[in-house]
């Protein structure tokens, strides 16, 4: 926390987070900050998932997303971009709350000194019912509050095929 806070000052940012690693494999990364993809619905996507550290991800830099699972914000970031939307109740909050953040001008901050191991998936399980329906409801909610009409159109298709891919492969499996 002591760094997240010194670099809230030093970078001059709104928004800090750690480098993330998975609990049970503290060698791998899920998160090293992330970016919004504009051509997948804005969905948010993580610098470095599942790569052993080796140091590729040890430069500070300007992120526009990261899971909010460890993440220090000012205050005042809440009267500008608002508080995290409680309708989603699980999954895709912290992609519209960083969108928020995003299109707001708020800047954030990746920082590789800061370090968290988080337990990813431990409580809901990754390939679960309750994973992929809450993931493929609060991707429409997501699209629907945030994008225009033609972007709507183009997302939903695209998330209707992902969310079909991921139930079959999920029934092949014994």
């Amino acid at each position: 926390i002591e760094k997240l806070i010194k670099s809230l000052v030093e970078n001059q940012c709104d928004l800090v987070v750690p480098k993330i690693y998975y609990y049970d494999r503290p060698d791998l990364i899920w998160c090293a900050g992330g970016y919004f993809n504009p051509r997948r619905a804005y969905g948010g996507y993580h610098w470095g998932i599942d790569e052993v550290d080796h140091g590729q991800w040890d430069t500070p830099q300007r992120i526009d997303y990261s899971p909010t699972c460890c993440m220090l914000i000012k205050r005042q970031v809440f009267d500008t971009a608002g508080y995290m939307d409680e309708k989603y109740f699980v999954y895709y909050d912290d992609t519209d709350f960083c969108f928020r953040v995003m299109q707001a001008g708020l800047k954030m901050f990746y920082i590789p000194n800061a370090r968290l191991e988080h337990k990813v998936s431990s409580l809901t399980g990754s390939e679960s019912t309750f994973t992929l329906r809450y993931m493929a409801r609060n991707r429409a909610y997501f699209i629907k509050k945030n994008l225009k009409f033609t972007q709507q159109l183009m997302a939903l298709a695209y998330y209707q095929g992902w969310a079909l891919f991921r139930l079959l492969r999920r029934q092949d499996t014994p």
